[in-house]
């Protein structure tokens, strides 16, 4: 019945490509009935309705908590009771206290109970004890868990299926608190509901070192949150790169509005001048998932007519602007006590990895106009004004269409693009964003056609791109859907890896994980999934030869 309602809900969700789970009226029933291929769609949906409550009713085995006791297994049993053993020997940092061993007690059967009904118990119990091992101090989650024991399952589906989110949880203990919210699995908070409280936060900070780590617990928290919204299927995988990047463009927003601050406050500033970040990559496409980086270019423009800024401490423009980029980057990625955000790569900007960290746009304009590799200006096909002077970002992606817009040669794009793509390859990294008609192969193929066109479309998505480019008749009807089908289905397992912290044929994942990737993909076993995987990434390497030719 689950795997049903959930297929349901799958199609509704596709009709309008919207968070929904409400059965249409009559005449959009017959479609979803359509979409089901089931005649009797209407009558089979009730049937299964009643069954599943039927069965709801006759529950009436509880513990003290309320909840169902099932029938667990007797080898589960006996390896649950090893492992406490264990822990009620207080050989862990965080049972070495008597009251926390005793909050473990009153938790064990929820522990159990969570332990059978996982996809892999021994797995999960394995998790659940690498994560207790790591805990630092029992008490304060422990009570957590004991006073909302309807995290308790949650905490073993992420132990088991997703062991990089489980280490982060188990150094960041305090970030059980955001999973108690009742409306957390049931609604995705706006951007303007984040920066509000971001804003809250950063407004009670004492000072500069004290607003980087409200800074930091906010972004680990609500990165924290997209992670767990997607394992538990309460935010789809087609939206959880626009949740990560609205995150990360919160924090890559108020981490600039700091380093100016602070950086005034010191030296002044250039009236009349200004700065813009310009997002490219994973961010710049609103694409991020849980194991992305920034990439970054930081542009600025200062008056011709000040030779130094205007405050205690005068700066000239050059050093003014590339020591703001560099607390800038230190207020996003530097650790504190409270960890760090993320990793910044600022290897895009013109002067590459080895020159100055900040821009001015007049370099960038004319870098770009002149200079720019092909590889360079394929990158600026996802670029996205992020933060920073409206007027300037602006004025830099008026130089970005301009760039793209150039005509081009187009057999020596192809080869440029190909030879690129033939050099990654080498690098032996066979993942699905690297393998042979894996991501990178999608988006070539979107960025060469959209050089090669002279169409410059910029900002949010290959997707976006790719429908752009079919609009306009540079693709037909059936490339473009064997290359949106094969980029939805990469991008939705690619999540769910990345919260795991892996990159591997979904055979070889955590057993627990495995159910996930099926309902991300929408199949019935593993062995399906990979087949179809396999089928998609040949019919996109085929696409890839056919419109840009083979690797050279």
């Amino acid at each position: 019945a689950y795997e049903r309602l959930r297929r349901i809900e799958h199609r509704i969700q596709m009709v309008n490509d919207e968070q929904n789970h409400t059965l249409p009226d009559d005449a959009g029933l017959d479609r979803i009935a359509t979409m089901m291929r089931e005649p009797d769609f209407h009558a089979q949906t009730l049937e299964t309705l009643n069954a599943v409550h039927a069965i709801f009713l006759s529950l009436d085995r509880t513990d003290d908590h309320g909840a169902a006791l099932p029938d667990i297994d007797e080898d589960v049993k006996q390896a649950f009771e090893a492992k406490a053993k264990t822990w009620r020997e207080g050989k862990y940092n965080c049972l070495k206290t008597e009251r926390s061993r005793a909050l473990l007690a009153r938790l064990e059967p929820a522990f159990l109970r969570a332990v059978a009904a996982s996809a892999d118990p021994p797995g999960a119990l394995e998790g659940l004890d690498l994560f207790l091992a790591r805990l630092s101090r029992g008490i304060d989650p422990l009570r957590r868990l004991q006073h909302y024991p309807e995290l308790v399952p949650v905490l073993l589906l992420i132990v088991a299926a997703a062991p990089r989110l489980a280490e982060q949880l188990a150094a960041r203990a305090h970030l059980l608190d955001v999973l108690v919210d009742p409306q957390f699995f049931g609604t995705v908070p706006t951007r303007e509901a984040l920066e509000s409280v971001l804003d809250d936060a950063l407004a009670k900070a004492r000072d500069y070192e004290d607003a980087l780590d409200a800074l930091r617990i906010f972004g680990q928290e609500q990165r924290l949150l997209v992670e767990v919204r997607i394992l538990t299927g309460s935010l789809r995988s087609a939206d959880a790169g626009a949740a990560h990047t609205a995150v990360a463009e919160i924090c890559t927003r108020r981490a600039l509005d700091l380093a100016q601050a602070a950086f005034r406050s010191a030296h002044g500033e250039f009236p009349g001048g200004g700065v813009c970040l310009i997002g490219l990559g994973s961010f710049g496409g609103e694409e991020m998932t849980a194991a992305s980086d920034l990439d970054l270019v930081f542009l600025y423009d200062s008056p011709k007519q000040m030779a130094q800024s205007n405050g205690a401490k005068p700066l000239s423009p050059g050093h003014y602007y590339t020591r703001l980029a560099q607390r800038f980057v230190s207020a996003l990625s530097a650790p504190t006590a409270k960890g760090m955000l993320y990793q910044i790569d600022l290897r895009l900007r013109p002067s590459g990895k080895a020159g100055p960290l900040a821009t001015h746009i007049r370099a960038f304009e004319r870098y770009h106009s002149e200079s720019a590799w092909t590889w360079e200006q394929m990158a600026l096909t996802r670029a996205r004004a992020v933060a920073g002077d409206d007027a300037l970002g602006k004025r830099a992606m008026e130089a970005i269409a301009g760039a793209l817009r150039r005509p081009r040669q187009s057999d020596a794009l192809a080869n440029d693009v190909a030879s690129m793509r033939a050099r990654m390859e080498q690098q032996k990294n066979h993942d699905m964003k690297h393998a042979p008609g894996g991501l990178i192969d999608i988006e070539f193929i979107a960025q060469f056609l959209c050089l090669s066109s002279g169409v410059a479309v910029t900002g949010p998505g290959t997707r976006r791109m790719l429908r752009h480019l079919s609009d306009l008749g540079w693709l037909d009807g059936g490339a473009l859907e064997t290359l949106l089908g094969a980029h939805r289905l990469i991008r939705n397992l690619g999540h769910l890896c990345a919260i795991a912290g892996m990159e591997c044929p979904p055979s070889e994942t955590p057993v627990a994980l495995r159910p996930l990737l099926l309902r991300a993909a929408d199949a019935p076993d593993i062995a399906f999934l990979e087949a179809d995987l396999a089928a998609r990434q040949r019919d996109v390497r085929a696409l890839f030869e056919r419109l840009i030719g083979p690797r050279r």
